[in-house]
Protein backbone atom coordinates (compact mmCIF):
# COMPACT_ATOMS: atom_id res chain seq x y z
CA UNK A 1 0.00 0.00 0.00
CA UNK A 2 1.35 3.59 -0.99
CA UNK A 3 -0.36 6.57 0.03
CA UNK A 4 -2.39 7.63 -2.97
CA UNK A 5 -3.79 11.17 -4.46
CA UNK A 6 -7.47 11.09 -4.79
CA UNK A 7 -7.70 13.01 -7.46
CA UNK A 8 -5.98 10.56 -9.26
CA UNK A 9 -7.88 7.35 -8.42
CA UNK A 10 -10.31 5.74 -11.39
CA UNK A 11 -12.33 3.18 -11.66
CA UNK A 12 -11.23 -0.35 -10.58
CA UNK A 13 -8.56 0.78 -8.50
CA UNK A 14 -7.94 -0.72 -4.84
CA UNK A 15 -7.63 1.75 -2.19
CA UNK A 16 -7.62 1.61 1.40
CA UNK A 17 -10.89 3.44 2.75
CA UNK A 18 -12.31 4.44 6.39
CA UNK A 19 -15.70 3.04 6.12
CA UNK A 20 -17.75 4.18 9.60
CA UNK A 21 -15.19 2.57 11.91
CA UNK A 22 -13.15 0.11 9.79
CA UNK A 23 -10.30 0.79 7.39
CA UNK A 24 -10.24 -2.14 4.95
CA UNK A 25 -9.25 -2.82 1.22
CA UNK A 26 -12.16 -1.66 -1.24
CA UNK A 27 -12.66 -1.66 -5.00
CA UNK A 28 -13.64 1.91 -6.69
CA UNK A 29 -16.61 1.27 -8.72
CA UNK A 30 -17.95 4.91 -9.15
CA UNK A 31 -16.44 8.30 -8.84
CA UNK A 32 -18.06 11.30 -8.32
CA UNK A 33 -16.07 14.60 -8.31
CA UNK A 34 -17.88 17.33 -7.89
CA UNK A 35 -19.56 15.89 -4.44
CA UNK A 36 -15.72 14.09 -3.79
CA UNK A 37 -17.12 11.01 -2.90
CA UNK A 38 -16.33 7.44 -3.97
CA UNK A 39 -18.81 4.49 -4.39
CA UNK A 40 -16.81 1.19 -2.82
CA UNK A 41 -17.22 -2.51 -2.98
CA UNK A 42 -15.69 -4.70 -1.07
CA UNK A 43 -15.87 -8.88 -1.71
CA UNK A 44 -19.51 -9.84 -2.22
CA UNK A 45 -20.94 -6.14 -2.10
CA UNK A 46 -21.58 -2.49 -2.87
CA UNK A 47 -21.00 -0.98 0.55
CA UNK A 48 -21.55 2.78 -0.89
CA UNK A 49 -20.06 6.18 -0.99
CA UNK A 50 -17.27 7.71 1.06
CA UNK A 51 -15.61 10.60 0.87
CA UNK A 52 -12.41 11.50 -0.58
CA UNK A 53 -10.92 12.29 2.64
CA UNK A 54 -11.25 8.96 4.26
CA UNK A 55 -9.61 7.30 1.11
CA UNK A 56 -5.58 7.12 2.09
CA UNK A 57 -4.21 4.11 0.47
CA UNK A 58 -3.84 2.61 -2.98
CA UNK A 59 -2.79 -0.88 -3.74
CA UNK A 60 0.67 -0.64 -5.61
CA UNK A 61 1.83 -4.22 -5.39
CA UNK A 62 0.37 -7.73 -4.98
CA UNK A 63 3.24 -10.12 -3.90
CA UNK A 64 6.28 -9.28 -5.87
CA UNK A 65 4.58 -7.58 -9.10
CA UNK A 66 3.63 -3.86 -9.05
CA UNK A 67 0.00 -3.23 -10.14
CA UNK A 68 0.10 -1.44 -13.40
CA UNK A 69 -0.79 2.45 -12.93
CA UNK A 70 -0.59 2.46 -9.33
CA UNK A 71 2.42 4.56 -9.00
CA UNK A 72 1.25 7.23 -10.99
CA UNK A 73 -1.26 7.96 -8.13
CA UNK A 74 0.70 7.64 -5.35
CA UNK A 75 0.94 11.13 -3.15
CA UNK A 76 4.44 12.67 -3.96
Amino acid sequence: MRPVDVERIELGDVVVAKVGDSTMLHLVKAIDVDRRVVEISGASATLGWTAFDRVFGICARIGEAPVPGARSKTKR
